[in-house]
């Protein structure tokens, strides 16, 4: 017994046909889909039968010289020079940096750290009132861009990151990683 001829699912197809029989597109569609799945039908016996016909005791089959096939083929893969240039400076750049690391870290020991240093108290109070007008850069920016509708783009714009924000808040995403690509020079 096939899912689609069982009991349960009785109410979906009752609705369904009826869906169909009302609607002239599915009509059209229906007769597209049917001549489609005839059309394969066919195809698909005329290739059965084709199988059928074949003398498979003539056919012989090494799955060694395949596989050996397989591995003597080479692939062509071309690399620009600017590429390799730019890889192996940045792979340079990877070396200085952590022989940088190694070196603060066997030079400096763990000291504590004061709030000062950490930049903790570093900060303007917020209480304190803005120096200059909120936002006003911005708008001057939105008119230059946009002309008259500046206002409306800007609150679409603020919808929309209210949006984003009530939802990253509500659902806390996690970061997609990005890996970055290593080749080793040697």
């Amino acid at each position: 017994m096939n899912w689609y001829d069982d009991p349960k699912y009785s109410f979906y197809w009752k609705n369904y046909n009826d869906f169909t029989k009302n609607d002239p597109k599915t009509e059209q569609f229906l007769k597209n889909y049917n001549k489609v799945f005839d059309a394969s039908k066919k195809a698909h016996s005329e290739t059965m039968k084709l199988l059928r016909e074949i003398k498979w005791n003539d056919v012989k089959y090494n799955p060694k010289n395949s596989i050996e096939n397989e591995v003597k083929e080479e692939f062509e893969f071309e690399i620009d020079p600017e590429t390799i240039k730019f890889y192996e400076e940045s792979f340079k750049y990877k070396r200085e940096r952590r022989k940088e690391r190694k070196k603060k870290l066997s030079k400096s020991e763990l000291k504590p750290m004061t709030g000062e240093q950490l930049n903790l108290f570093t900060q303007e109070s917020s209480t304190n009132a803005p120096l200059e007008m909120v936002g006003k850069e911005r708008e001057e920016e939105l008119k230059l861009m946009y002309g008259n509708k500046a206002k409306e783009i800007q609150y679409l714009e603020t919808t929309l990151q209210m949006i984003h924000d009530k939802n990253y808040d509500i659902y806390l995403p996690k970061y997609w990683p990005s890996f970055p690509l290593r080749i080793k020079f040697n």
